[in-house]
């Protein structure tokens, strides 16, 4: 069996190999193989982005080609370039470009993934896992919240627009053709119209879109399943693409899938210089995310899931000064509770007690909503123990406070607040112990 070793760096001139590929690969063939028909076979191989995600030590064989997906592989190696072969690389020609040529802009990490809701569903070879980390770069790239509308940007993490919007099904057909294509009208303005919406999933105006986004991941991940489908059926060879070189196409297909097909084949001569350079960057930093997943997010982060719904709905400062105004009101008799009495002095402390309670739940719910980075980890950290041990403190003068009453009616108030603010703490131990995972992530990175 003959065998050669050749050395990527040879043959792309990259910046850095941040996607995660290996330098060195070994392609293993027949005797007869020579060493200028596997230096053929190996160019080949970079030229249509086979070698994308190879790490060290691995083999570049007929038979791992062949496992891969890669049918042309066998017939390369005896001589012959199949024409499989010749259609992915024509078909991806520059799709690969973009992956050889770029460095990495703003790759996430794995707060990012842990933030990001799951993906649904595979995307062509894309696993859910995957799915989620290439969302999350998508949100990183667009660097907007779920809950902002602009017509910079879009609508969201995503930054969908109004021809996004109609093919997923929430915007009336001809909306973006009739509103926004003279200039006349805003993006912002146009999504604010309720009479432009469907009413999908109850979806009848913008608001109910920017404070869902679980639908915004729905209509995303919808998106570039769609696009897949399309520029599969304009000639794209999507099965044969690996998840690295597919993801950054299917956030491309997502926008545009005509403009996308030509992108991928390298035929740039009608989109836009910038709409160019932004499939080429979403595309290096979408196979950036895929790697980390596959190399960085550890199993532990993999199975954790965002936690959706309705927190911290109540004013509770709010609460507390309304009900301060009726409890111990000078004004307000003082109730009989069928034989309790009433101790004036353990009420008040009771009073002082629960504002402060309140205090620190709002200082906590204030932390629990700011985005954790690395810049922002260790003094969030501190303050979250910080909370804590006041929490710790009141809950043990709650406790003690109770051993100074008979009065079962007081005694139930205790109590209730006692387990409030036990929740309050075990919230905050919660928040620790994700605190210290993500510090321990980017300790492996």
């Amino acid at each position: 069996m003959a065998s050669y070793t050749f050395n990527l760096e040879q043959y792309v001139k990259s910046p850095s190999d941040a996607e995660g590929t290996a330098k060195q690969f070994t392609i293993e063939g027949s005797a007869t193989l020579t060493r200028e028909q596997a230096q053929a076979i190996f160019e080949k191989q970079v030229k249509t982005g086979a070698l994308t995600g190879f790490k060290a030590g691995d083999v570049l064989s007929a038979a791992t080609q062949a496992a891969a997906g890669l049918a042309g592989a066998q017939a390369q190696l005896t001589g012959g370039i199949s024409s499989l072969g010749a259609l992915v690389s024509k078909a991806t020609n520059g799709a690969t470009s973009a992956l050889t040529k770029l460095p990495v802009l703003n790759g996430i990490n794995p707060g990012d993934f842990v933030k990001q809701l799951p993906g649904l569903t595979n995307i062509g070879s894309i696993n859910p896992s995957q799915v989620t980390g290439v969302l999350a770069q998508a949100g990183k790239l667009t660097g907007q919240p779920s809950d902002l509308l602009t017509n910079a940007v879009g609508l969201g993490n995503f930054g969908l627009d109004a021809t996004q919007l109609e093919k997923a099904g929430y915007v009336k057909p001809g909306t973006a053709a009739k509103y926004l294509t003279t200039g006349q009208n805003s993006l912002t303005s146009v999504l604010k119209s309720p009479s432009v919406w469907t009413g999908k999933d109850g979806i009848n105006e913008v608001q109910n879109l920017l404070t869902n986004p679980s639908a915004q991941n729905k209509i995303q991940q919808g998106l570039m399943s769609t696009g897949i489908e399309q520029v599969k059926q304009l000639g794209l060879p999507v099965d044969k693409l690996s998840p690295q070189l597919l993801s950054g196409v299917a956030l491309n297909a997502a926008k545009s899938v005509t403009d996308t097909v030509n992108w991928a084949k390298g035929q740039t001569s009608g989109i836009p210089t910038d709409i160019t350079a932004g499939f080429d960057q979403v595309a290096k930093d979408a196979s950036f995310a895929v790697n980390l997943v596959d190399e960085k997010i550890g199993n532990e982060s993999l199975n954790i899931k965002a936690i959706t719904g309705s927190t911290n709905t109540v004013n509770r400062a709010t609460l507390n000064a309304a009900l301060g105004r009726v409890v111990g009101n000078e004004k307000i008799p003082k109730l009989d509770f069928g034989g309790d009495t009433f101790d004036e002095i353990a009420t008040l402390a009771l009073k002082t007690i629960s504002q402060n309670i309140a205090i620190v739940e709002s200082k906590a719910n204030n932390i629990f909503s700011e985005t954790l980075t690395s810049d922002t980890v260790d003094a969030r950290e501190a303050r979250i123990t910080a909370l804590k041990s006041e929490a710790t403190t009141l809950l043990a003068s709650l406790r003690s406070l109770k051993t100074t009453s008979t009065s079962l009616t007081f005694l139930g108030k205790i109590d209730l607040a006692i387990v409030n603010v036990e929740l309050l703490i075990e919230l905050l131990d919660k928040d620790i112990t994700n605190i210290q995972r993500f510090k321990a992530d980017l300790q492996s990175i």
